[in-house]
């Protein structure tokens, strides 16, 4: 058994066919354990530690070390492998043939598909017989085939941005383009809320309706030589304005009629949660008056019918939430209100000279003053020196200075008593009655 240690700052320690103690205390040191069961330690330097043929223990120390396994020569054995502290790195030197082995691969993809806790020690042989290697504290894996490097699958996150309502296609190679290794995805995994495909190499992403925000998916790569890794696809679907959506209101009036924008907004939308506002109005049969506040804003509007108009009329609105707009419809239905005049018609005076009523009919006539006059079927009712003509058979009544003269079949009734009349009955103020 051979003991050797490295004193200098750099050191080159070779072990024989036995079994061998190789040791460096710190420097950049370069310890092959050849042949037999032999016990590598590297120390506090940068070192490069080869266990050779046979059963090695190698402890790395606490440089960034790189440790170097030969399948060819070390299959069979009992090797155990130690990186210590500092990033260290596992050289596995293989041939083609043993790298395609389907169980090399399951080893190396146990290995290389997730990220393992800091200090795990990992056994090859579990998976591949005869393949006895435990490895221990090694951050990387670099596999050379006959001396050529073969990059272990390392699949990088990646950032996407798309838009809103909109599918987006990303190839295969997109994602491929940044990672190490690995040239074909063998899978997509996706439990978003919107829909996400994968054919022929192409990922179609089609994002829910109106969604903006951050969606993400995985992906894992091989590249045939062993290893599997999963990246992450992180999503930003960017907003897009959607254009506000105005309803048709519909209002009733008989004459004049004031809206103000809440009516009229009440029952809009607008996809993105945007304040809304109107911009303008117009149409309609009629008078139309625009309401603002101080500032401009449309606050309502007034409107007023054509006199005379009823029916159905239209106005027009446009609609804006800041960035697009639309329009709206305002049904207006404008009802008359019909006033006439014809018998059962009220007509009222005061004053001197009232002539109230000028044609035949029943309605009642009522006046105070001098000369009074009622023609027609009414009854006439006053005080003071009245006169009363009824033209076709109505009653007068009159209560004033000297009598009543009525025409026709009328009454006429004086303050003495006495009642006249042309067919009528007159009364005078002294009690007499007359007939005409």
């Amino acid at each position: 058994m051979a003991i050797k240690i490295g004193s200098k700052a750099v050191n080159v320690l070779n072990g024989g066919a036995g079994n061998d103690f190789l040791f460096c205390f710190f420097g950049t040191n370069t310890l092959n354990g050849g042949a037999g069961n032999d016990s590598l330690f590297g120390g506090s330097g940068k070192d490069t530690l080869r266990g050779g043929a046979g059963s090695d223990r190698v402890y790395a120390g606490s440089g960034n070390d790189t440790i170097i396994h030969d399948v060819a020569h070390d299959q069979g054995k009992y090797d155990i492998y130690d990186g210590g502290r500092g990033i260290d790195t596992l050289i596995l030197e293989v041939s083609q043939s043993f790298l395609a082995r389907a169980d090399v691969q399951t080893a190396l993809n146990a290995l290389t598909s997730k990220a393992l806790p800091a200090g795990t020690q990992f056994s090859f042989g579990g998976y591949v017989p005869g393949w006895n290697l435990t490895i221990k504290g090694i951050e990387k894996l670099v596999i050379k085939i006959k001396g050529v490097p073969v990059s272990p699958n390392i699949a990088i996150n990646d950032v996407i941005n798309t838009q809103e309502d909109t599918p987006f296609v990303i190839p295969a190679a997109q994602l491929l383009a940044n990672d190490k290794g690995g040239n074909t995805i063998l899978s997509i995994d996706y439990t978003g809320p919107g829909n996400l495909s994968f054919t022929n190499g192409v990922i179609t992403y089609v994002p829910v309706n109106n969604y903006h925000g951050m969606d993400t998916f995985k992906y894992t790569i091989a590249n045939g030589l062993g290893g599997r890794s999963v990246a992450t696809v992180t999503l930003h679907v960017n907003s897009v304005n959607d254009d506000p959506i105005a309803v048709d209101d519909g209002f009733s009036t008989n004459g004049e009629l004031v809206l103000a924008t809440e009516d009229l907004l009440t029952n809009d939308t607008d996809a993105d949660g945007d304040s809304l506002s109107i911009t303008d109005i117009t149409g309609g049969n009629g008078t139309l008056e625009i309401l603002r506040d101080a500032t401009g804003v449309i606050t309502g509007v007034k409107y007023i019918p054509t006199p005379s108009f009823s029916g159905q009329t239209t106005l027009t609105y446009t609609l804006t939430d800041g960035h697009a707009e639309a329009q709206g419809t305002i049904l207006i239905n404008v009802t008359s209100s019909n006033n006439g005049h014809g018998n059962g018609d009220d007509n009222s005076g005061s004053g001197g000279n009232d002539d109230n009523g000028s044609g035949p009919g029943n309605g009642g006539n009522n006046g105070s003053g001098d000369n009074g006059s009622a023609p027609g079927g009414g009854i006439n009712n006053g005080s003071g020196n009245d006169g009363s003509t009824p033209a076709d058979g109505g009653a007068s009544t009159g209560t004033g200075g000297d009598g009543s003269t009525t025409a026709g079949s009328g009454v006429s009734t004086g303050s003495d008593g006495s009642t006249t009349a042309g067919s009528g009955v007159s009364t005078g103020s002294d009690g007499s009655t007359t007939a005409g």
